[in-house]
Parts: C-alpha cells; sequence; structure tokens
C-alpha cells in the first residue's frame, strides 16, 4: 500500500459534503480515487490519467450512508469521509 500522508493533501476540498449524487475533488492532482464503506469494502474506484486538480466523480449509484474516499497520487495516500444523503 502507498504511503499515508495527508500534508500531501492538505490543500485538498472535497465538496459539497454530504452530497447527493456527484462530488468534486480540487486542488489535487490524482492518480486513483477508491470509495469504501464503513465495512471497508471497496463500493467504486477511479483511475485519472490526466494531471488535472480538479475532479468530479459521480456517487449516484451508492446508497445513502457514510463512505471513506482514498485520494492517491503516485505513493501518497489521504483518506476523507464523505456522506451521502
Amino acid at each position: 500500500l502507498p504511503a499515508k500522508d495527508d500534508s500531501f493533501f492538505d490543500q485538498t476540498l472535497i465538496c459539497p459534503n454530504p452530497i447527493k449524487r456527484k462530488v468534486s475533488i480540487k486542488n489535487a492532482v490524482l492518480d486513483k480515487i477508491t470509495v469504501y464503506d464503513t465495512l471497508g469494502q471497496l463500493q467504486k474506484s477511479f483511475v485519472f490519467l490526466n494531471n488535472t486538480k480538479d475532479h468530479s466523480i459521480n456517487l449516484s449509484e451508492l446508497s445513502k450512508g457514510v463512505y471513506f474516499i482514498v485520494l492517491e497520487n503516485e505513493n501518497k495516500t489521504a483518506n476523507r469521509k464523505i456522506i451521502i444523503n
């Protein structure tokens, strides 16, 4: 697993939170985003091949509840909690 490095993602914004369908992740060049439920089960995974700092992912397929997203860039990761209403 990549090393956890939250400081690398200090300027990253995740909005809105709580969300309804789509969530935006801003100010972070990402390679991958994975979404896990509270039991640690993988729900969705997104791979990014461009070097943009802003991303939008659609989570409308997921049920209401609490989820954790893992942001990855090369060997750095950070975990964030999101709520789907």
